[in-house]
């Protein structure tokens, strides 16, 4: 995989600055194309819709003007009219993008209990990896963890980490529950079932990543490791937060049995809590 393209779409807002802002970035350190998109909403009135229109081309005019540093090549401004997410997905795959951007989701109330943010439908609908910046970017990603669940899609998110920030250390990260983790909390040393059965579900954790790896590109190597007890999402974010990262990568589908499905739920949580960008690669 490389990034020779990337879609960021902007609604205007202090979010969608620094997603633009974060793939202006990317955009120079893979001397890639850069694609920005603003969709109005098609049921706005004519006159309405044509005066966002000329109002958003001027603003990303100015914000490009701000940010692009004058070695970069140009950006495309793309001004559509439709519904947000199908448009973001449908301009991303005519336009062969290799990255979509976005900036946090705004909350919408009820609808989302429904229909789940923009930022959830496009990760849901769209065949590349879509980033969610958090906060302004500083410099190039540093840490990046990538959960991993063995699945077909963890491995794909630990290609998609490993080629949009090649330079940073990179840890694959596997959050599983222990059955029955009240008793062997509570156990007497002499209990050694119950912490041999513990023994026995990390070995076969450690045994599962050592397969996983050997199918995983070969960059992708000497990664270092993480075993993490509790659910999918709180344990990533905890464990992301101790260690000062500024990337979590995860699948956009994974496999139930271990901790939480890696848009499965545990994505959906990383949108809403992450304390820092996200990085889902398509299942």
């Amino acid at each position: 995989m490389r990034i020779q393209k990337i879609l960021v779409a902007s609604d205007l807002s202090q979010r969608s600055r620094h997603a633009l802002h974060r793939a202006i970035r990317l955009a120079a350190a893979h001397d890639a194309e850069l694609h920005i998109l603003n969709v109005v909403d098609e049921e706005l009135p004519g006159p309405v819709a044509r005066g966002i229109r000329a109002a958003a081309t001027e603003t990303l005019t100015e914000l490009i003007e701000e940010l692009v540093p004058e070695s970069q090549p140009g950006s495309e401004i793309d001004i559509r009219f439709g519904d947000v997410s199908k448009t973001i997905v449908r301009i991303a795959e005519q336009s062969g993008a290799d990255l979509i951007v976005l900036g946090p989701h705004r909350s919408r109330g009820l609808a989302e209990l429904f229909r789940g943010t923009t930022l959830e439908r496009v990760a849901r609908a769209a065949r590349l990896p879509v980033l969610m910046v958090a906060s302004p970017p500083q410099d190039g990603y540093r840490h990046v963890i990538v959960g991993v669940d063995f699945s077909p899609s963890s491995r794909k998110a630990v290609d998609a980490a490993a080629t949009l920030a090649p330079g940073a250390r990179m840890t694959l990260a596997t959050a599983y529950h222990i059955p029955f983790k009240h008793f062997i909390d509570r156990a007497e040393p002499g209990d050694s079932d119950i912490r041999a059965e513990k023994r026995r579900i990390e070995r076969e954790l450690r045994e599962g990543l050592s397969s996983f790896e050997e199918e995983c590109p070969a960059r992708s190597k000497g990664y270092a490791h993480a075993f993490i007890e509790g659910g999918s999402a709180e344990s990533l974010i905890g464990y992301a937060e101790e260690r000062g990262a500024d990337l979590i990568c995860v699948g956009s589908h994974g496999r139930s049995w271990l901790a939480g499905a890696f848009l499965g739920s545990t994505a959906r949580e990383l949108f809403s809590s992450a304390p820092c960008d996200v990085l889902v690669a398509p299942g």
